[in-house]
């Protein structure tokens, strides 16, 4: 529609080149080896192909015979529709292009949601693991210093008994001294009376003697 008989057949024969093309790519070896490096080929080759008839078309309406049509090219959207009109396999390639392009950027979507998902689980096992180191350290030093104490009071314990046990040895020493002076001075005390009871035994006695 909107194309005259000698664009139409333009239009055939690009589209017989488009497919000659695209064999021609698909046979060239590795460069294409998937359906979708296939479809993407035979859409640069649609879009190369319309561009030289475009250029064709422009070439012949200068050149044209007065009174061969009118002289115009046709509009690259009527181009373009009856392009799809005589290969309805392009339009099936752009909406399988347009599928996979959509089905493309929700794998990526995807990936970005499932890798950024990683990243959260990363982070949030990370500050897991710093909250459980802090808490074992903080434990940790509980426990020291428990310990410490528990050796403080132990060893302030043990100075306090060793006090109270020197005390006790020197009050007993000091005793056991008292009592070591009571019993010299009693057995002075003692002897000194027996001495005295001697003497005056002694004193009797020779005053006996000495009496007619």
């Amino acid at each position: 529609p909107g194309l005259s008989v000698s664009q139409e057949i333009n239009v055939r024969e690009m589209m017989k080149n488009v497919g000659k093309a695209v064999e021609s790519i698909a046979h060239d070896g590795p460069a294409v080896q998937t359906p979708d490096e296939r479809a993407r080929a035979q859409d640069r080759a649609v879009v190369d192909h319309r561009l030289v008839l475009e250029k064709q078309q422009a070439h012949e309406s200068d050149v044209r015979a007065p009174g061969e049509g009118d002289g115009s090219s046709p509009d690259p959207l009527q181009l373009e529709q009856a392009i799809l009109e005589i290969h309805p396999k392009d339009a099936e390639s752009k909406e399988a292009a347009a599928k996979r392009e959509a089905e493309q950027r929700a794998k990526e979507e995807a990936q970005r949601r499932q890798s950024d998902e990683a990243e959260r689980r990363q982070r949030e096992k990370e500050e897991s693991e710093r909250r459980q180191r802090e808490k074992e350290e903080s434990e940790r030093l509980r426990r020291e210093k428990e310990e410490s104490e528990r050796l403080r009071r132990e060893k302030e314990e043990s100075e306090r008994l060793r006090r109270e046990k020197e005390e006790s040895e020197r009050l007993r020493r000091e005793q056991e001294e008292s009592e070591r002076l009571r019993r010299e001075q009693a057995a002075r005390e003692r002897a000194a009376l027996q001495q005295a009871d001697l003497d005056a035994e002694e004193a009797k006695r020779r005053q006996a003697l000495e009496t007619p």
